[in-house]
């Protein structure tokens, strides 16, 4: 019952956003006052973070080995999806999760093309955009684009065994005296070759060249790694041999890197600066290009691409790579980057400006598995949503609000993408600190690995950003509600206050006799902490 009335609550305020914003559109083509406020259905999209970078003393950049070992690149990381800094003579990308859909089969961009004009005249509208999301993801509606699609835009076709090959954690890009260097590194890799790697160099202006991934490209410099060889090298859409190159792929463990070297001399002569594009996407069956993913009358076959700074917040952080690679290209994501800078060993250190991101943290529970279970991947990297609000000093304290998302369609960004008003009210309008945990899947109540993701979401804000212990508060809807019970009451030593929305007071309706209605852990009632809630609650 918490799961049906959860999805009919995330269905009921979008429709009557599109109904009401419709009404008003097609009769008088009239946008709602600036001065009026906000309504409970109508809602400006939740921005998106972006950092502010500072130089600092630059740091010997280290040698590096091209064997597929990442321990001698040793510059940092932002951890926060969508962003890059010079780190110790590396342009460090780091990317945002469970992003990995590829190009949208058209439909998406068929609807977008009727609410983007509308949002972009009126903000107030954006909750048109979710409300096809809800039901075609909640209930499962089908019908044209405006009422019916899913939480990713993309919709790329990924065997069944390469499901999670090409979603990309982090690219970097190096150089030394003779080389250019670049790692890559996705969350899970457990077939070689199955990742496949895409490097674009763009060293001059114009041009239109094809590019492995059946794209167009201005770079002029195309070069498609998987496993230890370079599949196909082009220059301006022409093949050529490409000597002295290296490939090193490390699937071990949770290592899932890929690190390639490209001569200098192969591009002479380079440029200070060039623009540089990284993707990713799947090795085909005969091991020597990519695999065919590409859906609907989309032709592109890459499936994740680096250097995206600006993308919308969503469920599934990939509504400008879908488009873009829809259209065919990836041209706007390509980067500029400083070689000087790469060899002189630049450094920066960064500070989140107000917004919404991605954050992720490297998980150490024993519950990692390379495999997929509720719409996350339950690997070593793993995330959360984090809110910064106007006027947030790393200087000062500041409180902080947990929120924990319902089932069924739960994911960590599920508040900031269909339901924007929550991290407005809660995050902006009170100066608080929004940490939103994925709870490792859509449906696992907050106990074993949803439980395991509470605790390391919680260290891990807690130690990377400034919050006031004693203005710590817990939220939720639904499912969400219920966690609220139950980490409230397990830890209550760490919230000031709980705010339980629509929560059962027990996980799944568990009567207390026999087994919870959505058993976790087994079934075993004390490992799910039933019990725990009850005596702590006394």
């Amino acid at each position: 019952m918490a799961a049906q009335n959860s999805a009919v609550m995330r269905l009921r305020i979008p429709a009557v956003a599109m109904v009401s914003v419709l009404a008003v559109f097609v009769a008088g083509r009239a946008v709602i006052p600036a001065s009026a406020p906000d309504l409970p259905v109508l809602q400006a999209e939740i921005p998106r973070g972006h950092i502010g970078a500072t130089d600092v003393a630059s740091r010997t950049p280290s040698a590096k080995t091209i064997d597929g070992d990442p321990s001698d690149w040793i510059g940092a990381s932002t951890r926060l999806g969508g962003t890059a800094i010079y780190s110790a003579g590396e342009y460090v990308y780091q990317d945002y999760l469970t992003d990995d859909h590829g190009a949208d089969d058209g439909r998406d961009v068929k609807r977008l093309k009727t609410l983007d004009p509308l949002r972009e005249t009126e903000p107030r509208t954006y909750p048109l955009d979710p409300v096809a999301q809800v039901a075609g993801d909640e209930f499962g509606i089908g019908g044209p684009p405006l009422v019916s699609a899913q939480p990713q835009y993309g919709d790329a076709h990924l065997p069944g065994r390469l499901a999670h090959e090409a979603d990309l954690e982090e690219a970097r890009v190096a150089a030394d005296a003779t080389r250019l260097l670049f790692l890559v590194r996705t969350t899970g890799m457990t077939v070689v070759p199955g990742t496949a790697v895409l490097v674009l160099l763009d060293t001059a202006p114009g041009g239109s060249y094809p590019a492995p991934g059946q794209i167009t490209t201005g770079a002029e410099w195309a070069f498609l790694a998987a496993g230890s060889r370079i599949l196909s090298a082009t220059h301006a859409g022409v093949a050529i041999a490409c000597t002295g190159c290296e490939v090193a792929t490390d699937a071990s463990g949770f290592v899932n890197t890929m690190e390639i070297a490209i001569p200098r001399a192969l591009l002479d002569p380079v440029p200070d600066a060039l623009r540089v594009g990284i993707a990713t996407g799947v090795v085909n069956d005969a091991g020597d290009g990519l695999a065919d993913v590409s859906t609907g009358n989309a032709t592109a076959d890459l499936v994740n691409v680096a250097f995206r700074f600006d993308e919308p917040v969503r469920i599934r952080m990939d509504r400008d790579q879908a488009i873009a690679l829809h259209a065919g290209s990836m041209d706007q994501f390509l980067v500029p980057i400083d070689l000087g800078k790469l060899t002189g060993g630049a450094t920066q250190s960064f500070a989140p400006g107000p917004g919404y991101y991605d954050r992720i943290y490297v998980s150490h529970s024993p519950v990692n598995r390379e495999e997929s279970s509720g719409g996350e991947f339950q690997g070593a990297f793993q995330h959360y949503g984090l809110y910064i609000p106007t006027g947030y000093e790393a200087s000062k304290r500041s409180p902080a609000t947990v929120w924990l998302h319902p089932r069924s369609s739960g994911n960590a960004h599920l508040a900031a993408a269909w339901v924007p008003g929550i991290i407005r009210q809660l995050g902006e309008n009170r100066h608080n600190i929004i940490i939103s945990p994925s709870a490792r899947g859509s449906s696992t109540w907050w106990v074993g690995r949803g439980h395991e993701d509470f605790l390391e979401s919680w260290g891990d804000a807690m130690a990377s950003f400034s919050i006031d212990p004693d203005r710590v508060y817990l939220a939720g809807h639904s499912m969400g509600g219920f966690g609220s019970y139950l980490i409230g009451l397990l830890y209550p030593d760490r919230f000031a206050a709980a705010f339980p929305i629509s929560g059962p007071p027990t996980q799944g309706g568990w009567l207390g006799a026999g087994k919870p209605i959505a058993p976790q852990n087994d079934g075993d009632v004390n490992a799910e902490l039933l019990f725990n809630i009850v005596e702590n609650a006394r």
